[in-house]
């Protein structure tokens, strides 16, 4: 009598890197058929027994033995994980240009759940940041699997001007409300500018400019932008009106 073999069959599940980590995948097999007990070997490693882990990424040939040395095969692949963590904030502006009772609120979706919050440059580490005072500040959100993402948000006065060390005599930001352009002029030591829109995200920034800077905004929508340049240690904020 003749008796034909089965060939083992593995069913495999995999685990990718997080966001940060390129050796952190994982593959698991459940095999069927063929005759036990089974062996295992994975190309580019030195694994033998499953679940195989701290795998890199890339393409990998998975042999499944059995007791009669029958094989079977299987070709997977490790990558990172999709980033599909977001975040959005809520604000409360200062009172007056001189009060520190600015709040900011982050609230986070997608990844995976623990998050973590770190604040930037003052600000904490939880959800809220509260005592803040005119500026513009970032908040990382960072979730389980090291998959981050940034937010920023610039906390205004009620008058949309303050001043640290710098004086409005100092710097000239015109015309304002703007149509198409706006001119920096500070007739003082190289400076540097960055513009933000009403979420606080970083749109435009300039490096060591020397007396005058003319930014377009033909390609931004109309609204409400604000304006920060920074000499030294010294820093202005302005709010833009983009007619």
């Amino acid at each position: 009598m003749i008796y034909i073999l089965q060939n083992p069959i593995s069913i495999l599940t995999t685990t990718n890197n997080g966001c940060l980590s390129n050796c952190s995948g994982v593959i698991n097999a459940s095999t069927t058929g063929g005759s036990p007990p089974y062996t295992y070997s994975l190309t580019n490693s030195s694994c033998t027994t499953i679940p195989c882990s701290n795998l890199c990424n890339g393409l990998y040939n998975f042999s499944t033995k059995d007791a009669f040395g029958c094989n079977s095969f299987n070709i997977f692949s490790i990558a990172n994980a999709v980033n599909i963590l977001s975040s959005s904030i809520s604000f409360t502006n200062v009172s007056c240009a001189t009060c520190t009772n600015g709040a900011l609120k982050v609230s986070a979706s997608g990844g995976n759940s623990p998050y973590t919050y770190t604040w930037s440059p003052t600000g904490g580490n939880s959800v809220i940041a509260s005592g803040l005072a005119v500026g513009c500040y970032t908040v990382k959100v960072q979730d389980a699997k090291g998959c981050f993402v940034n937010s920023n948000y610039c906390i205004s006065s009620p008058n949309g001007i303050e001043a640290t060390g710098l004086t409005l005599n100092d710097v000239f930001i015109y015309p304002n409300p703007a149509k198409t352009f706006v001119n920096i002029e500070f007739n003082g030591a190289p400076f540097d500018y960055t513009v933000f829109n009403n979420l606080g995200q970083i749109i435009l920034f300039g490096k060591q400019v020397i007396n005058k800077a003319t930014i377009n905004l033909n390609q931004f929508a109309k609204g409400i932008y604000f304006v920060e340049v920074e000499s030294g240690n010294n820093k202005i904020h302005k709010k833009v009106v983009l007619e």
